[in-house]
């Protein structure tokens, strides 16, 4: 064989090993768990009425949002957190769509 077929495939061998190593980094950086019973603690169990989500933002409405724990609800992993009247509204840089899942069954179970 000529040295370029070695140098090909010594190539190749160099790329896939980085393409598998950026692919375990990755994998390895995955968010930690959001506790959505943390989350509904946080806006208050009887306080929170209903949940929305718009593109990526849960708007949260609340019988009265001086009683939601804002705080508790940023520790919780919560960013963009803004109060409009009683509508408190937030995301979460992954996972949002899964703590309003969560929020939602809760209300639903609620009755």
């Amino acid at each position: 064989m000529d040295w370029y077929v070695y140098v090909g495939l010594a190539t190749a061998l160099i790329v896939a090993f980085v393409i598998v190593c950026f692919l375990v980094v990755r994998r390895a950086k995955r968010t930690p768990e959001i506790d959505i019973e943390l989350v509904y603690e946080a806006l208050g169990r009887d306080n929170l009425k209903a949940v929305t989500l718009r593109r990526n933002k849960i708007n949260a409405t609340l019988d009265n949002h001086k009683n939601a724990d804002l705080i508790t609800l940023k520790k919780a992993g919560a960013a963009g957190v803004n109060v409009v009247g009683n509508t408190a509204k937030f995301y979460f840089d992954a996972d949002t769509d899964d703590v309003y899942e969560g929020l939602k069954r809760k209300i639903d179970k609620r009755g």
